[in-house]
């Protein structure tokens, strides 16, 4: 892939740099606009990463919101439309707010012991946790047992010029960023 071999180039973390910079001309152009998310979602992942194991806890498969085409799902017509042309989708229960629109989603697939009891025939969007909530939502459910962590690299790296001026803006990116 064109980004793997970007990755590494004199010591240089290009992948991450490249993707910053096509960042930064999609949201100064406006013919760029479009492409955004999609570079966002490639950039958290050199900057971020998903660590840690499932607890169990059923956490994933209760509080659900369903995104179809890049738009949260928060009708019973939406709801009822896409699952007469997928039927997958008659394994979420809508749960409803006072105002008529669903707030939440859950599956009832999940039994008492926090298993899926169709762990074969499961969505893509199950089969993806926790990196399908992460692209959509930019976290992870809490008490999962996943997380989501800052990588560390030098940024010093990053800053053209002599190693005294780049140590004090290292110093003073870390602080920003922590």
């Amino acid at each position: 892939m064109f980004f793997d071999a970007l990755r590494v180039r004199n010591g240089v973390w290009f992948r991450a740099q490249f993707l910053i910079c096509l960042y930064c001309l999609a949201y100064l152009l406006p013919v760029c606009r479009r492409y955004l998310n999609a570079v966002w979602d490639l950039l958290k992942f050199e900057l971020y990463y998903i660590g840690g194991a499932c607890q169990h806890s059923g956490m994933c498969c209760s509080g659900l919101s369903l995104v179809i085409k890049g738009a949260r799902m928060d009708t019973l017509y939406q709801f009822q439309k896409v699952r007469s042309q997928n039927p997958v989708y008659d394994r979420f229960i809508p749960h409803l707010d006072s105002g008529g629109e669903i707030d939440h989603f859950s599956c009832r697939c999940l039994t008492s012991a926090n298993r899926c009891n169709d762990y074969e025939n499961r969505p893509k969007l199950c089969r993806q946790y926790p990196t399908s909530a992460f692209i959509q939502h930019d976290h992870i459910i809490k008490g999962c047992g996943y997380k989501v962590t800052r990588r560390s690299f030098n940024l010093a790296m990053w800053i053209p010029g002599p190693a005294r001026r780049k140590l004090a803006l290292t110093d003073a990116l870390n602080g920003i960023l922590s």
